[in-house]
């Protein structure tokens, strides 16, 4: 007994290495001061991939809401979130980097960060989470070598 590790979590769970999440944002304002923030940005949350389950963790204000989803690993679960008005970042987690993190506010952003394994300081509304992920893309595809035509050497 005791506390399982993450890996023997993981292989209990039957959960892939590294799982797909997709990061939802929606645009309601259950307060006033939510208002402030750009719409469609008012809330984040994100649901898993575990290769077995979808597995979505939504960080409210009064708690943390987890709910496990028993829809084949398989199914695209992205048009569902769509239609109910969510706009959706597939995104790889990260494997967590063991350091001492700063306690900052529980809200969905950190909930949704620390979910996927991302470590910035200055990634504070939903809005910023969408830009950090989508910058983080665009440098990841910049880094990827693309075949070049030969007798061109342009792009294929």
């Amino acid at each position: 007994t005791g506390v399982q590790s993450p890996r023997t979590m993981r292989k209990h769970l039957n959960m892939k290495q590294n799982p797909r999440a997709l990061v939802c944002y929606g645009g309601k304002a259950s307060f006033a001061w939510m208002r402030l923030l750009k719409p469609q940005f008012r809330h984040c949350f994100v649901v898993l991939n575990t290769g077995k389950h979808w597995v979505a963790v939504n960080g409210l204000f009064h708690h943390l809401d987890i709910s496990v989803f028993d829809f084949p690993a398989d199914c695209d679960v992205t048009p569902a979130l769509t239609r109910q008005g969510f706009l959706v970042q597939q995104v790889q987690p990260k494997p967590p980097v063991q350091r001492v993190l700063l306690p900052l506010p529980f809200t969905c952003v950190e909930t949704v960060k620390r979910t996927i394994g991302i470590q910035s300081l200055r990634t504070l509304t939903p809005y910023q989470l969408y830009r950090f992920i989508e910058a983080e893309r665009r440098a990841e595809n910049k880094n990827q070598k693309t075949p070049k035509n030969y007798l061109t050497g342009r792009s294929i």
